[in-house]
């Protein structure tokens, strides 16, 4: 079976790292199908309730869940392309120390990141064990959207300890349909 050409940097970083990448980059497309859903949704439920005089009892509900979870899955995402929001002020002011800035900046992010996920784990598995659900009309067990948090966290942890590993260089996608920083497509 013939490989696809992959790039060198990709050849040579270990399956677990490419996996990594990988997981994230589904979660960057699971969220942009989000966010289209959400405005489908949306969409429908003004048709429903003004032309049609018939709302569902649902959508609103659902747009909510759908934009926690897009959320969550994108944040990854960003903290890997360095796209994240960022206060550039230290870097505008001490350009010759970027580097470590970066470095103090991503070792800040891998802390609070991992904290919160910790946090967030934790919360997740009490309402898994206390069988906590949603208020509303659509009622589901909570920590089917609160685990969307906890991945969240985790992964921007994991990037933000790859990004210290790199220099604190932004990351490209593993697939080849995601954007790069840059604005290419590939590493």
């Amino acid at each position: 079976m013939m490989q696809p050409h992959l790039p060198e940097t990709m050849r040579s970083e270990p399956s677990v790292l490419r996996l990594h990448g990988l997981v994230t980059d589904i979660g960057y497309l699971l969220a942009g199908l989000g966010l289209a859903a959400m405005g489908v949704l949306y969409c429908m439920e003004v048709v429903l309730r003004y032309f049609v005089h018939r709302p569902t009892s649902w959508s609103l509900e659902t747009v909510t869940f759908l934009m926690l979870i897009m959320m969550f899955l994108a944040v990854p995402h960003a903290v890997r392309a360095g796209m994240h929001i960022a206060v550039t002020l230290l870097a505008d002011l001490y350009p010759k120390q970027i580097r470590r800035l970066a470095f103090i900046m991503n070792s800040i992010g891998l802390i609070l990141c991992t904290f919160i996920a910790y946090l967030s784990l934790r919360e997740n598995l009490a309402q898994y064990d206390g069988l906590i659900e949603t208020n509303g009309n659509l009622v589901i067990p909570k920590w089917w959207l609160t685990a969307f948090i906890t991945y969240g966290f985790a992964n921007s942890a994991l990037w933000y300890a790859r990004l210290l590993c790199n220099g604190g260089r932004p990351i490209g996608p593993v697939l080849a349909i995601v954007r790069a920083p840059d604005g290419g497509a590939q590493r």
